[in-house]
Formats: structure tokens, sequence, C-alpha cells
């Protein structure tokens, strides 16, 4: 199954252009950075964005599909609908809007991007996926719960009994990185890229390089693309926290805390 292509203009994947570059996330993981690289390395990633850098035209679609298509990505339950297909293709259409011959890529950064992972793999042929990570222990204590807040209890994820949202923050953020990163790993080899929100900010060369030539843009503009990484003051926050409360961040999170190097395994 793919994108209904009647009326739709995209630029098709070919060798030399392949299909577009999406970038998700938990949301707060630093992805904004990462489409303001791209943008200024010349990938078009829509003309209608908020201050985040989000596509506003994939918002409506994942409001719509995003809870489905995790329902469906757990049961293993065969391709996306015709209709989830038929809504992606306006949502393109009104994307794509704007883009021209002098872009050298093109995308869209959107967090929720990943829990549609597999539809939008199946849909759009040659897609290619950024996953932003960023240390689950400073994202458990992030102000931005509106994933975990939607979609833990779809994972099977329940609260905890003592009601600690960081708690529950650290269990979706393991439990939805390590699908994704399985599925790209697994399935889109060479069409997936992990980045660490902390090895941008704190080995920014050679990360920068790494998105550029994924996205197959000039590497010459890695220097221009480094002046828009700036490091934020809530990296590491987690070493504030009481030591017992850490020891249960770290014991929620063991397996993708271990598997992204954050801590030894």
């Amino acid at each position: 199954m793919k994108v209904p292509q009647s009326g739709l203009v995209i630029p098709a994947a070919t060798d030399d252009r392949p299909g577009p570059i999406v970038i998700g996330a938990v949301g707060g993981s630093g992805t904004r950075v990462v489409a303001d690289i791209l943008m200024r390395a010349g990938c078009f990633m829509g003309g209608e964005l908020n201050a985040s850098s989000d596509a506003l035209a994939f918002v409506g679609l994942y409001d719509r599909w995003a809870a489905k298509a995790l329902h469906h990505w757990l049961r293993d339950d065969g391709p996306p609908p015709s209709a989830m297909g038929d809504d992606l293709a306006r949502a393109l259409q009104r994307h794509v809007a704007g883009i021209t011959p002098a872009h050298q890529a093109w995308g869209w950064k959107n967090p929720r991007s990943m829990l549609l992972l597999p539809w939008l793999a199946e849909l759009l042929p040659g897609l290619r996926f950024i996953h932003v990570v960023r240390d689950g222990r400073d994202m458990a204590l992030s102000a931005n719960q509106n994933q975990p807040a939607l979609y833990a209890p779809i994972l099977g994820l329940e609260a905890p009994d003592d009601g600690t949202p960081a708690l529950a923050a650290m269990r979706y953020w393991n439990r939805v990185n390590l699908m994704v990163a399985g599925y790209g790993q697994a399935r889109l080899t060479r069409r997936y890229l992990r980045v660490r929100f902390e090895d941008l900010c704190m080995d920014s060369a050679p990360t920068v390089d790494s998105v550029l030539r994924f996205a197959q843009l000039p590497q010459s503009l890695c220097p221009a693309c480094m002046q828009l990484v700036s490091a934020p003051a809530s990296i590491g926050r987690w070493h504030g926290v009481e030591p017992s409360i850490l020891r249960q961040l770290e014991m929620a999170g063991t397996e993708a805390l271990c598997a992204f190097g954050y801590i030894a395994g």
C-alpha cells in the first residue's frame, strides 16, 4: 500500500533524491534544532511551521491516527487503513506547497511521527527517519508530558500507585523509544538515524555532520549548522534529584538507558 498519487504532487524518491526525512521523538527531546539544521542546509520542512518547527499540516492527521497506529503496531495488525492513506495524502498536499527544485531534500518534523512510523514507512517508500533521543532521566523531569498522558495507557503503562509523574514518564520513555529503535534498526536499516540530543549539544561537529550525511545534504554547511546548536540549562537536571527517586527512575528506564548509552549495562 502506498499513498494515493492521484492529484498529489510530491517529489518522487530516487537514488539521488530519496524519500522524505521525518523527525520524531518523545516531545521535548530537542527535535526543533535538528529540523532547523536540515532547513539551514537546504531541506524543505514545510511552509507552515509553529515556533518549535513542527509541520502544522500533520497535526490533525496525528490527532486522528496516532493512537490507532500505536494500537495496530502493538498487535502487528497489518497495513494502515485506506482512510489513513487518503488523510496522509491530503496532509502531504498541504505540506509540500512551496517546495521548489532548489530544495535538495524534503521532509517534516513532528515528535509524534514516531508513533506512526510503521504506517508512514509503508505508505511512503524511501522514507528516512531521524529518531531524536534525550536522556530519560531529564525527560522524566520535563514539564512536557503530553505524549505519556495520551499514549502511555495504550502501551499498557498504568500510572504508578504513588502517582509519581516522573516515574510514569520514564516508563513511557523507555518503552516507546525501544519500540522505535527496534523498528528503525530492523526495518529501515540505513534509512534510520538515531541522534542523541546530548551528543548534538556537547559533540556538535560529528553529530551535525552525521545528520547532513544521512540527509544527503552538503557537509560543507556543517559549520553554519553548528551555530544553531546551544545546550539548554536543563541538560543534566537529573543530577539534582533525590538519590532514592533517581534510583527508581533508573530502574524503570534501565533497558533504554543502557541501550542508548546513558548508563552502563
